[in-house]
């Protein structure tokens, strides 16, 4: 399937060029992926700083750069504001750039022998801020409040899908699952030594669901999930595909990251995903892994679970979109402060060493 902004995916090989995110808001609160997405990374640069100081226009210009050179740039979006960058990955450099702000707080591993710290906060008036400073306690308060409620609101919703998953495992038709993952595996050709990754290709925030629209997948093959049982269709994917010793990308569930939301298989860049918005090749239906006879006396109260649910994500997206509001509010009063030009210079002097 075809994506504005997406990119090629080569067979047997991770795509480099692409992106995705690393923290999600779920209902175990916010869960950070930056582990693994910089797992094989030799150096990191992690940026600190406050609201609207220039980390996410930092690290734009880092993967700009790279782009200019012909160089791969893996792009990690903000969970909160996909419009903003979380991280920039330099795989064949082993460089990363990161936010290491809250609430995907990061450390330098090895300072100074390895990772650096740029502080993005040196080049703010600190004497402006002090006069406000009961107005960015108040907001920081509210921000936190909000996404505090959202977190519980999740919360709230992962515990009726944990009893919807319960009701339905009865009328779970499992071996006719697992045949079935194991015949959509079984006449692709491994190309390399096999391996994986994860990479979260969806996240929740004030928009409900947003998606990485170059996460790499060259076509799509949607799973439908009327009674929500693709998960197991996907890991049953998962496990099939590595006895064959398949390359993967492995995308949680943002709000259940036990869960499995996309396997990207990347011997033929074709990814499998619960996204109901996706449109792609014929779908895999899940209905026929389902006992209707089973599964009939317990109709009522899956729809009840189902409409409480999309009503609790509801009221989660609505606190998210409250705590950008202050977020936003807050880099109204950060970005004023900003001497701009000595950011340039930092960022300048960083991409002089970076590309060196």
């Amino acid at each position: 399937m075809k994506r504005k902004g997406g990119n090629a995916c080569f067979a047997g090989e991770y795509m480099a060029s692409r992106g995705y995110f690393a923290g999600a808001n779920g209902e175990e609160g916010f869960v950070s992926y930056f582990g693994q997405a910089l797992s094989d990374i030799e150096r990191v640069y992690v940026l600190k700083g406050g609201c609207g100081c220039g980390k996410s226009a930092l690290m734009k210009r880092v993967a700009a750069e790279a782009q200019r050179r012909g160089e791969d740039a893996e792009r990690i979006y903000c969970a909160s504001d996909p419009a903003s960058l979380d991280g920039v990955v330099l795989k064949d450099r082993g460089i990363a750039i990161v936010d290491g702000t809250a609430p995907h707080e990061i450390s330098p591993r090895l300072p100074g022998a390895a990772d650096s710290i740029v502080n993005l906060g040196d080049y703010w008036n600190a004497g402006v801020l002090r006069q406000r400073v009961e107005e960015i306690r108040r907001l920081s308060g509210e921000k936190e409040s909000w996404r505090k409620r959202a977190e519980g609101l999740l919360r709230a919703a992962g515990v009726l899908r944990s009893e919807g998953d319960r009701l339905t495992e009865g009328a779970l038709l499992k071996s006719k699952l697992c045949a079935a993952a194991e015949r959509t595996v079984r006449r692709i050709a491994p190309t390399g030594k096999g391996g994986e990754q994860t990479r979260l290709r969806r996240a929740f925030c004030a928009d409900g669901y947003t998606i990485a629209a170059d996460y790499g997948e060259r076509r799509t093959v949607p799973v439908r999930d009327p009674h929500g049982i693709a998960h197991v269709f996907l890991a049953a994917l998962s496990t099939a595909a590595r006895s064959r010793r398949l390359s993967l990308t492995l995308s949680p569930d943002p709000l259940c990251p036990r869960k499995l939301d996309g396997v990207l298989i990347e011997d033929t860049g074709t990814l499998y995903t619960v996204d109901s918005r996706c449109e792609g090749e014929r779908p895999i239906n899940t209905e026929r892994f389902i006992d209707r006879a089973a599964l009939a006396p317990l109709r009522h109260r899956l729809r009840f679970i189902s409409r409480i649910v999309r009503e609790l994500e509801a009221e989660a997206a609505e606190a998210l979109a409250e705590s950008r509001r202050c977020h936003m509010r807050l880099e109204s009063i950060y970005t004023p402060t900003m001497d701009f030009s000595a950011v340039d210079k930092r960022a300048a002097a960083m991409i002089k060493e970076i590309f060196a």
